[in-house]
């Protein structure tokens, strides 16, 4: 589960990130910072959403637990819609909306409040009710998503310490070869 604390601290940095850029007025960069931080955020949801949590529902007859899971359904909705505004906000060319980064702020309220829910009350469901086997879809659709390549070197960035070994995951001979190609993939993306 340490990988998904290490997700949500990328993706509340990428937030502040984002409005950097907008109040430093670059909205070159900022649209290309939000578009990987839509697409990260959107598909983390949707992976959840299909592999995870339908498959605890399914082995819990415990009305907390049920209830947490609904929580997690309800929370992910309100920040689809919040994502959804952002999307609408970062679309285009030239000028942002004058209120994109109110909108910024509240999915950066949302999600930060979700982020902290679930990692109280919903990952111990995955411990306790998935096995390493059933999270294998999970991590293969993950390794799918576009831009997943730069995922780990984007978590490093700006990271914590901890943060800063998300590449230790990876078998010693397999983060040789992989990490610096991850990171240079990383550098180019972003310019």
């Amino acid at each position: 589960m340490s990988m998904n604390g290490m997700l949500h601290r990328a993706i509340l940095r990428e937030i502040d990130r984002v409005e950097h850029l907008v109040q430093a007025q670059n909205p070159q960069a900022a649209r290309k910072h939000y578009e990987f931080l839509s697409g990260q955020l959107h598909s983390h949801h949707e992976l959840e959403d299909e592999y995870l949590w339908p498959l605890v529902e399914t082995r819990t007859k415990d009305e907390k637990e049920l209830a947490t899971l609904s929580a997690m359904t309800g929370e992910h909705e309100q920040l689809h819609a919040a994502l959804d505004q952002c999307d609408q906000d970062f679309a285009g060319s030239g000028d942002l909306p004058d209120d994109c980064l109110a909108h910024l702020g509240m999915l950066r309220l949302l999600a930060a409040a979700h982020f902290a829910h679930e990692e109280a009350d919903a990952e111990g469901l995955l411990v306790k009710y998935l096995s390493k086997e059933d999270l294998e879809a999970f991590h293969e659709a993950s390794r799918k998503v576009p831009n997943s390549m730069l995922v780990f070197p984007w978590i490093a960035d700006g990271g914590s310490p901890a943060d800063q070994h998300v590449f230790d995951v990876l078998p010693g001979p397999v983060r040789l070869f992989v990490k610096p190609m991850m990171n240079r993939k990383y550098k180019a993306y972003f310019g």
